[in-house]
């Protein structure tokens, strides 16, 4: 005779992307027309541990004569699961 038991259980992915800053003082200059937009490969990358290709954010991300200086920049990323 045999027996057994049949469970369910629910995998899921509970880790954040990992945004790392490519340094903490970034200097990105003007193009020729006065105007900047950064992107990721600019300031920071990110790493996940079951997405090579986190969905993110910059923001904000364009820049001209107008906004130049030190400006605080966010990165959101999110792995389409529960990491975010």
């Amino acid at each position: 005779m045999e027996s057994y038991q049949t469970s369910y259980i629910n995998i899921v992915d509970a880790t954040a992307p990992v945004i790392t800053p490519l340094s903490n003082n970034i200097i990105l200059p003007l193009h020729a027309d006065g105007t900047r937009t950064i992107t990721l490969a600019d300031i920071a990358t990110i790493a996940d541990n079951c997405n090579t290709n986190p969905v993110y954010t910059i923001s904000p991300s364009f820049f001209n004569c107008s906004t130049t200086g030190l400006q605080n920049i966010t990165v959101t990323a999110t792995d389409g699961t529960l990491g975010s």
